[in-house]
């Protein structure tokens, strides 16, 4: 089994601050001296653009073995041919992230000067196996008690169940935490640069 965390915010970050670079130039209000005016409310706003924000995911490929024995008939006598099983080899991902980031909320102390942003906490977003990784390592070909389409969906959804666990036992909630902070508060930078509120400290919470 092969397993691996791969970081998503280097993209993230950019087109974080590529997309709120534009968003600030089309809906700030400009003073007479060429400040710009920011606010709470037009910071919280902004966050909608984004609404689920994933910034951890977890690559993974096994493989899954599925087993019916053959029914019985009397006491312990089975039945031949009534039982099937198959392996299957399969690539898969978890995603982790804020599910709704709109639900942010932004606080500004006018006298310590420092903007805080209350995040949703971060939780799984998807996980799912990719169909085009599929391979069939081993089957049974019994007429009386086919493999059929819900046999494999039993099987992967069960597989895809097992590395959710797995991924969050390997930290992935808390890596996701890490680097959603780290892309709201680049975020908010690049939304106070140039404004009034340019030199508060942000700080980042988890509800």
């Amino acid at each position: 089994m092969k397993t691996f965390l791969k970081i998503l915010v280097p993209f993230l970050l950019g087109a974080v601050v590529a997309l709120f670079g534009i968003y600030s130039i089309n809906n700030l209000q400009i003073f007479e001296n060429g400040d710009t005016k920011i606010n709470v409310t037009v910071i919280k706003n902004s966050f909608g653009d984004i609404a689920e924000l994933t910034t951890q995911q977890y690559e993974f490929s096994d493989m899954g073995k599925y087993e019916q024995e053959n029914k019985k008939l009397i006491g312990d006598i089975r039945i031949p041919f009534t039982g099937k099983y198959f392996v299957i080899s399969y690539d898969g991902v978890v995603k982790a992230g804020i599910r709704d980031i709109t639900q942010a909320k932004v606080e500004l102390n006018d006298v310590t000067r420092i903007l805080t942003v209350t995040l949703p906490d971060v939780e799984i977003l998807d996980a799912y196996t990719d169909p085009n990784s599929y391979e069939t390592l081993d089957e049974t070909f019994n007429p009386f008690n086919q493999i059929t389409p819900a046999d494999v969906a039993e099987l992967l959804k069960a597989e895809v169940d097992s590395h959710v666990e797995q991924a969050k036992a390997d930290g992935l909630l808390n890596s996701a935490r890490e680097h959603a902070a780290r892309v709201v508060e680049a975020h908010v930078k690049a939304l106070l640069t140039g404004t009034e509120l340019e030199n508060c400290t942000v700080n980042v919470r988890w509800e």
